[in-house]
């Protein structure tokens, strides 16, 4: 029910691009023509990756630091 009211109808696609150096699994997921990683990460559900810098890594900082998503445990 809460996908429903989040994403209505769309479809929710994730396409894996390659693994890093740690066997890691990095992606794109996108709804339409919108991407979602941002969002997913700032609500805590999926990792920035490391090897990237700038926004990413700052909403994983804050989805630690309000204890979002995964990032409770």
């Amino acid at each position: 029910m809460l996908y429903g009211q989040l994403f209505g109808k769309n479809e929710l696609v994730c396409v894996d691009f390659e693994k890093d150096l740690e066997g890691k699994l990095t992606g794109l997921c996108y709804m339409g023509d919108k991407i979602l990683n941002g969002a997913i990460v700032r609500a805590g559900w999926a990792l920035a990756y490391q090897q990237e810098s700038g926004d990413f890594l700052d909403l994983e900082k804050k989805a630690r630091l309000r204890d979002r998503g995964c990032m409770e445990v």
